[in-house]
């Protein structure tokens, strides 16, 4: 065999702890990446287990809204259908005074619990503290039939 000038035997060294280096980054580098791909399969899985059980109880929560929807519905239309085939009472079976101020107290309440104002209540006599309702003195009873049917939030019908 020829001996090899020394100058060639140490860039042949160096040439192959170069291509050694590299081919040793390379392959850590195929390592890494499969890893990486392998982090995202399981991450994937793990979203997928994930929205799954999102589903479900999403899925539940619709089911037990939708059953309460129809109860408060038919309860609503229940109540409608009693109070519209019923006729109105004969003005001789009038409620008393405190019972009409006990009615038009709650129907203030509601109206101002609605519009976000706050509630002025009526005295103990019947008389409104409403300073722009004029004279001080009672307006119990004295609604017409539309005014008790716009607080209602319904329309009257001649049925």
């Amino acid at each position: 065999m020829l001996p090899l000038p020394s100058s060639l035997t140490l860039y042949a060294a160096a040439g192959t702890l170069v291509v050694g280096t590299i081919a040793g980054y390379k392959v850590a580098d195929w390592k890494c990446e499969a890893a990486y791909a392998k982090a995202l399969e399981q991450a994937q899985e793990q979203r997928e287990r994930m929205q799954d059980a999102l589903d479900e109880k999403s899925r539940d929560y619709e089911a037990a809204r939708n059953q309460v929807d129809g109860l408060a519905s038919s309860r609503r239309t229940d109540i409608r259908t009693i109070y519209r085939d019923v006729p109105a009472p004969p003005v001789s079976c009038a409620a008393p005074d405190s019972v009409i101020r006990v009615l038009e107290s709650g129907v203030r309440r509601a109206n101002a619990a609605t519009t976000g104002k706050p509630f002025n209540d009526v005295s103990s006599t019947g008389q409104s503290t409403d300073p722009a309702s004029g004279s001080g003195k009672s307006d119990m009873g004295k609604h017409t039939d539309s005014e008790v049917h716009g607080v209602l939030g319904e329309t009257p019908t001649d049925d």
